[in-house]
């Protein structure tokens, strides 16, 4: 497999949030299984949980776990906030997958 850089800098918004408005994202990067998600991501940027789901959400269901999950998805260039609502995506994702939701 390889890796799949998701370049949220693209879009002019500062605030990417919805899973419809992540799905439709998903479609645009072609998202599919990869080994490292990377996203780029502006320092103004900020991605809320549900955008993440609907981005990478089918993805996240795969992983046993969250810590097995970020050890796929590269949180280097998100800023503080969008780092932590992506954590809070990938719990969201897999407790929903898991039938805990």
């Amino acid at each position: 497999m390889n890796d799949l850089i998701l370049d949220l800098t693209q879009f002019s918004s500062n605030l990417l949030t919805g899973r419809k408005n992540g799905t439709r994202a998903r479609e645009k990067f072609n998202v599919k299984k990869a080994d490292k998600y990377i996203f780029r991501l502006r320092s103004d940027q900020l991605v809320t949980s549900s955008y993440f789901l609907g981005l990478l959400g089918e993805e996240i269901k795969s992983f046993p776990n969250s810590t097995q999950a970020l050890e796929h998805i590269d949180l280097d260039s998100l800023n503080d906030s969008s780092k932590n609502e992506c954590i809070r995506a990938i719990k969201r994702g897999l407790s929903t997958s898991k039938g805990l939701i």
